[in-house]
């Protein structure tokens, strides 16, 4: 799968994000301003009933390892991101991207984090998600979040 749009960033941690809340993760050192969740596909939705019916149909088309995310836990998180961002992290474009995250947060967003290793899963996952509106839908690679389509 050749990516539509890339953003650069670096490859922070190899925690798995699904088996934690955010806030956990931040906890033990990791944030969406450092932890970049490898192999791992983040979707937003305007809509927690959208969010819902997309985690189960991924559930049904055999994806175990998903996390969902509301938008209050994505506004905490993403917040604690950005308060604690070094000057350093200004520089890539991952703290654009959790200044996306806190955005939609705000929104009334709600989010899933789905685990997509390799092209084909990737592909199966976005064909599943492709059949209901979502905002967002992003991969994360080992340098590179692709912006899924």
């Amino acid at each position: 799968m050749r990516p539509d749009t890339t953003i650069h960033a670096a490859d922070k941690s190899k925690q798995e994000p699904t088996e934690k809340s955010l806030h956990d993760l931040q906890e033990s050192g990791s944030d969406f301003g450092n932890f970049f969740p490898k192999h791992h596909v983040l979707l937003a939705f305007e809509q927690e009933q959208q969010a819902r019916d997309t985690q189960k149909a991924l559930e049904d088309a055999g994806f175990k390892e998903l996390k969902a995310i509301d938008d209050r836990e994505m506004e905490s998180a993403s917040q604690k991101g950005l308060d604690s961002a070094s000057p350093i992290a200004a520089t890539g474009s991952s703290l654009k991207m959790v200044e996306l995250h806190n955005k939609l947060a705000k929104e009334g967003c709600h989010f899933l984090l789905v685990k997509a290793e390799g092209d084909e899963q990737t592909e199966a996952l976005m064909n599943t998600v492709r059949q209901r509106p979502f905002r967002l839908a992003q991969k994360y690679h080992r340098l590179v979040i692709e912006v899924l389509h």
